[in-house]
């Protein structure tokens, strides 16, 4: 019951030290346990020792660095579409002359960042902790009230300050009510979840995404420390399946499938269908360009795909993805219940969509697919 309890309530023991001769009887739980920087025994009254906790009042956040953010309301789209225009031409030459793939793939990448940095203004923001219904006019209601406190604790007088205090709060519940009416629900009506999820974020009490892990026994904090377990538990899954192994089908298939011929109008098309809300892969191009410069970009982009498919080789920024472990369920402290979700690059995405359109049409125009494989197929359940 006490298991049950501990995992129903997301609660993590943090007392590691025996308390009574070499047994751990006595224990910490908490639901957050970023707050908790030593546990300790000290000498008891009884057979048990006491446990002495030190806590912290406040969660620890772990401090990212700044990123570049574009400013996409000051962008000169003339301009990028001047020089993505010209991208086209670069590519095809370069093609012609049998640039390698990656070179490819490196000139259509750095010409869109040297296009972004030349006429896109951009800063570096820091992570924001607060909430995002904390405007500029309730940051200036705190700082009035801190004002207040400090001056009702020097004269005794603490009546301006419990009055303005509870005008703080009324306005930040205002707030808050206003965030979640206009924000979040404007945003599920335009199928956009971010201001969710934002709000979602700001209500936890910690910002720790991965639970200390248990390693031999003991909860590991360190970040590293944690990504090199989480990737040896990930390499230690991945199963390489060898071609001998492949089950075989008795169904004969009389027609080949053709080569892929990659056209400049469904690559534009798949373009504008990009959300450009979603996050980027490894490459670092926004998927707003990639939206807004459609028209532009789908030319060099079916240069490079017909390339990749030609010589059966990928860019390397193809094979690389950002990974996020995602906890399942079970205990949180244990790198088993934590699955990996891979972000890619998105025009790598587009190409797979390519391929997978041209392989299922080929195997249900011969009917190789029959009901029973109703997987990730349209009209199937």
């Amino acid at each position: 019951m006490l298991i049950n309890l501990t995992t129903q309530e997301g609660l993590t023991q943090v007392h590691d030290e025996a308390t009574r001769g070499e047994n751990l009887l006595d224990l910490i739980f908490t639901t957050n346990p970023s707050l908790v920087k030593t546990s300790s025994n000290i000498p008891g009254i009884s057979d048990h020792a006491i446990i002495v906790t030190d806590v912290d009042a406040k969660p620890y956040y772990q401090k990212h660095n700044p990123t570049k953010a574009y400013q996409w309301s000051k962008a000169n789209w003339e301009g990028v579409y001047t020089d993505l225009d010209n991208l086209t031409s670069e590519i095809e030459s370069l093609d012609k002359q049998g640039t390698p793939i990656n070179n490819l793939w490196n000139k259509f990448k750095n010409t869109i960042h040297s296009s972004l940095d030349k006429n896109i203004p951009a800063k570096m923001i820091k992570s924001n902790n607060k909430p995002p219904w904390i405007n500029h006019k309730i940051k200036k209601m705190i700082r009035r009230k801190q004002t207040l406190y400090n001056q009702a604790k020097r004269n005794g007088k603490w009546a301006n300050y419990h009055h303005y205090q509870k005008e703080c709060k009324r306005q930040i519940r205002k707030a808050e009510w206003q965030y979640i009416n206009t924000a979040i629900i404007e945003g599920m009506d335009k199928n956009n979840s971010k201001p969710f999820w934002k709000y979602v974020k700001s209500r936890k009490q910690d910002n720790i995404v991965i639970a200390p892990l248990k390693f031999k026994g003991q909860l590991i904090n360190d970040s590293k420390h944690k990504a090199k377990l989480l990737l040896d538990q990930f390499a230690s899954v991945f199963t390489k399946e060898k071609a001998s192994n492949m089950p075989s089908t008795t169904k004969k298939v009389k027609n080949s499938m053709n080569h892929i011929k990659i056209r400049e109008e469904g690559v534009r098309k798949l373009l504008e269908n990009i959300n450009p809300s979603k996050a980027t892969g490894p490459d670092n191009i926004p998927n707003r360009v990639l939206k807004q410069c459609a028209k532009q970009l789908a030319p060099a982009l079916t240069c490079i795909y017909q390339r990749s498919l030609d010589s059966g080789e990928l860019p390397k920024d193809w094979l690389s993805a950002n990974i996020s472990c995602i906890y399942k369920k079970g205990d949180k402290h244990a790198p088993e219940n934590y699955r990996p979700v891979s972000l890619t690059s998105v025009p790598c995405k587009l190409l797979e969509h390519i391929i997978c359109k041209n392989m299922m049409k080929h195997l249900e125009q011969n009917k190789v697919l029959t009901t029973l494989n109703h997987g990730f197929r349209s009209g199937y359940s």
